[in-house]
């Protein structure tokens, strides 16, 4: 679609059981500029397919199939490339949003030259509730080093913000990228006011980053030491502080 407003990324990969969720909590949003860029990684399943008559039947929605599977920082990368919004949302294929949610985030952005925000969100599991996470309501990069409170799929950014930043191949690419952008840009990253409603709705599966708490740890101590090259003491005091924003996040 030209001249959106929004261009929203999903990158996908064997997703035929959740992918429909995701797409109709796009097209039901009540904010309707926008183009939904979505990038399948060489599924073998019918995710293609989905996608295909979604886009048959919608011009907002850009189908992009990636010719091998290649992950999803390099599918990320793509969706930006092809990307025409002045806005930037992302949302992974097994997450879902409420339908005001691009309307009131974009309301907010425009109403005080926010160029970087997120949401609150909830976390689903078997269609069950878990909690609210509720981040702070801003974060600068300082901050952030003590942990990712930004959900990826509650995001909202001015694509000049972005820059010239990518997504890198990594465990918690997301979280590398937000720290890239706010290091770089040096702007504070805003919450959606009432920073405690939920516009996004999180699944949680079994055997999946956000179950595997063993994993994650392992990754967040490799972006303290090998990404951002910080020394043993500085990466201790920091990952004492993402150790209890993890718990306090599944409370």
């Amino acid at each position: 679609m030209d001249n959106a407003q929004i261009s929203i990324i999903l990158p996908t990969y064997n997703s035929e059981r959740f992918i429909s969720t995701a797409i109709e909590s796009v097209l039901g949003q009540t904010y309707p500029d926008w183009e939904l860029v979505v990038v399948d990684d060489g599924s073998t399943d019918q995710t293609r397919f989905i996608i295909e008559s979604y886009a048959r039947r919608d011009a907002r929605i850009v189908f992009i199939r990636n010719s091998r599977n290649s992950g999803v920082a390099y599918s990320r990368n793509i969706g930006l490339q092809y990307a025409k919004g002045e806005y930037i949302a992302f949302i992974d294929s097994d997450d879902a949003w409420k339908s005001q949610k691009l309307a009131i985030q974009y309301e907010f952005m425009q109403s005080s030259s926010v160029q970087f925000s997120y949401t609150a969100y909830e976390r689903l599991k078997n269609g069950r509730r878990l909690n609210t996470v509720v981040p702070p309501e801003f974060i600068n990069y300082k901050g952030l080093l003590g942990g990712n409170c930004i959900g990826l799929s509650t995001t909202l950014l001015r694509r000049a913000v972005i820059g010239d930043a990518t997504f890198i191949k990594a465990g918690h690419e997301d979280y590398i990228f937000w720290l890239t952008i706010l290091e770089k840009s040096g702007v504070e990253a805003r919450c959606v006011p009432p920073t405690i409603q939920p516009w996004v709705s999180y699944s949680i599966h079994e055997n999946s980053l956000s179950a595997d708490k063993a994993r994650a740890m392992m990754w967040q101590w490799r972006i303290y030491r090998q990404i951002l090259g910080f020394g043993f003491f500085k990466s201790a005091y920091y990952f004492c502080t993402y150790a209890l924003r993890a718990i306090a996040k599944r409370m």
